[in-house]
């Protein structure tokens, strides 16, 4: 496959128009559409479309579109170039993107609802934004044009960032798709911006797992820790971009190094994976200038020391250094700064400082230990979370510890409210309300001690291509159609859910012996781990998996896909409802999202199968848009 591309400017989200665009080559055709279908390269998604799309957006924020290629002859075609110019608008917006499209082999689905063949999900920049160099790789972009084989399609990925400046009002861009000796073929695409601005650093916490040592692994490379380092805080950079943060507790690489004591005796490898992203400077210029990490989790670095927290002095000396540091950086630990206890505990019994314990009494005990942390005189630290259910064994105080509830978060699975799974019994089942708030001011939205997490169990079967139980559910594999992915934002409001956990964006870039830009199949789905493919720049010096591509340029670069960009979708969507609530109109906001969902009866109010398509939830978007805009005089300063 190839096409010669350079796609400029352009803009954002919803509605498409008119019809299919046929020129001077008519067994070329190309079309624009929005975000809310997967095109094959196959072709079985469609072979034309429209001709102009309306999209939306506010200040301060991404949206995106495709640009579809579909070759109708008998041989390949090359396309030399795909260009896009603004012919209008109140300012000019230059925070644009081009991605072309990379195709994932899929031969058995995540569900059996989905459907196999060649799925897009790798989107190669055509300059990088972390570098700003040229990428592509041989035959992928200028001057050697990208080949589009007979009965083929081929996509790109436009993002289109708006900044906290730019005019609101209507813009208006012409897409061109070139071949030496044809005219142009072209679509045209206008933007409506909002006069809102949504804020830079996300309001939801999340924790989205980077393996240290699977980066060395997808690259091909031999790293010190100092410059796998270097590399994770690129990727990190591409975290914030997509409005998600990372999470570092085992990461497979620990930055800090430990004293005989317990306490963090070297920051220096850990400073330079994030500290740039918890100050505000790793993001300088254009959309979301100055984002800050909301959150980070602690490294379970006392796995150096050979104590794993068993011996509770060294451990609450390790966390009393982390909670110094912050506080001396004035990263606010006290909301920003969590630690993982345990993951899923089940009852069994585990040897733990020198006696017997249950895993829940572990997670309340290490629970226990952050509570002990000397905060100043800031209050009690309660940032302990553990994935699972709140239930009588973690609610119950005893010997060493208090109840979780007033001592740490609940991460359940998202999917908690409601039976939809033979993995998921009626006694995990929890109505929301169950979950208490920390304190005694219930009306203080950020105080509700709930966060969720995703995993392969809830969403389309560990192992197994899941049946009708997981039918519509949100969800982040390949095969999943965008709005089950966006949707993902729309439930954790639903829930009053304030963090999302996930493992991993990197796993299997050394897990289970896979080729990531060919086969993505791990625990039963096609990208569960997997939200980044790595990019190269070389192959020459490197081991890499078969099919990892050399995409050019000097530096390694972490190569997004289109579920991570629909993820970003799904948290900027959870702004607006966020603002909504600040401007009182909650309410409002409650009824868009429960416009799209359909319910199950119980417990009251949980629900998770999305009823409609993009279009509509598109809609119900753009109704919070006007909503805030009426509003938006009331809105804090």
């Amino acid at each position: 496959m190839r096409v010669s591309a350079l796609l400029w400017l352009v803009l954002v989200s919803v509605h498409g128009a008119g019809g299919p665009v046929f020129g001077a080559w008519p067994e070329v055709r190309v079309w624009v559409d929005d975000i809310g279908r997967k095109y094959r390269s196959d072709a079985g998604d469609g072979t034309s479309g429209a001709s102009s799309l309306n999209i939306s957006c506010a200040r301060n924020e991404f949206e995106s579109f495709q640009i579809l290629i579909y070759n109708g002859s008998q041989r390949a075609e090359t396309i030399k170039d795909v260009t896009v110019t603004q012919t209008a608008g109140p300012g000019a917006i230059d925070n644009i993107y081009l991605y072309r499209m990379h195709y994932i082999n899929v031969t058995t689905t995540s569900r059996q609802e989905y459907g196999t063949g060649y799925w897009p999900d790798p989107l190669v920049p055509k300059v990088d934004r972390y570098f700003g160099e040229t990428r592509g790789g041989p035959g992928g972009w200028p001057p050697n044009g990208i080949s589009v084989g007979a009965g083929k399609v081929q996509g790109f990925w436009v993002d289109i960032g708006t900044k906290p400046d730019t005019p609101a009002g209507t813009y208006a861009f012409r897409v061109s798709v070139k071949q030496d000796g044809q005219a142009d073929k072209t679509a045209t695409v206008t933007l409506t911006v909002w006069d809102f601005v949504l804020p830079s650093t996300p309001t939801l916490r999340s924790f989205f797992t980077i393996e240290g040592s699977y980066l060395d692994d997808g690259h091909g490379l031999h790293l010190n820790d100092a410059q796998t380092a270097a590399l994770e805080a690129v990727y990190v950079k591409a975290m914030m971009y997509h409005r998600i943060a990372p999470s570092t507790a085992d990461g497979g690489v620990f930055y800090t190094t430990v004293s005989s004591t317990g306490a963090v005796n070297n920051w220096t490898n850990w400073e330079t994976a994030y500290r740039a992203a918890l100050d505000g400077t790793a993001i300088t210029e254009g959309t979301y200038a100055g984002a800050r990490l909301p959150n980070i989790d602690i490294e379970l670095g006392m796995t150096r020391s050979g104590t794993r927290g068993q011996d509770r002095e060294h451990w609450i000396a390790y966390l009393q250094s982390w909670w110094d540091k912050f506080n001396a950086n004035g990263w606010d630990p006290m909301n920003r700064l969590y630690a993982w206890a345990l993951d899923e505990p089940a009852g069994n019994n585990v040897l733990f400082r020198g006696g017997t314990y249950t895993d829940y009494q572990v997670a309340l005990l290490k629970a226990s230990d952050m509570n002990a942390v000397n905060t100043s005189g800031a209050g009690v630290w309660r940032n302990t979370f553990v994935t699972e259910s709140r239930s009588a064994a973690l609610s119950t105080p005893g010997a060493g510890y208090t109840s979780f509830d007033s001592t740490g978060i609940y991460v359940p699975p998202l999917y908690t409210y409601t039976y939809r799974s033979p993995w998921q019994t009626p006694n995990r089942m929890k109505a929301r309300n169950t979950y208490p708030y920390i304190g005694t001011d219930v009306g203080n939205w950020l105080h509700r001690n709930h966060f969720s997490y995703i995993a392969c169990d809830m969403t389309h079967g560990c192992g197994i291509s899941g049946g009708a139980a997981y039918n519509n559910a949100p969800d982040l594999m390949v095969e999943t159609p965008p709005v089950l992915t966006r949707g993902i934002g729309w439930l954790l409001w639903h829930y009053r859910s304030h963090g999302l956990l996930y493992y991993s964006v990197n796993l299997v870039y050394g897990a289970h012996g896979a080729d990531p830009y060919y086969r993505v199949y791990n625990q039963g789905g096609n990208g569960e781990g997997i939200l980044f493919y790595p990019g190269v720049p070389t192959s020459s010096g490197r081991t890499l998996a078969v099919h990892t591509p050399p995409i050019g340029g000097t530096h390694d670069i972490p190569v997004e896909s289109i579920r991570l960009k629909l993820l970003r979708e799904a948290m900027e969507d959870r702004e607006y409802m966020e603002m909504l609530r600040k401007l009182g109109a909650m309410e409002y906001a409650d009824q868009q999202v429960n416009s799209i969902f359909t319910s199950t009866v119980t417990p009251p109010g949980a629900y998770y199968s999305l009823r409609t398509g993009m279009s509509a939830l598109s809609a119900a978007r753009e109704r919070m848009a006007e909503k805030i805009v009426t509003l938006q005089g009331r809105l804090p300063r």
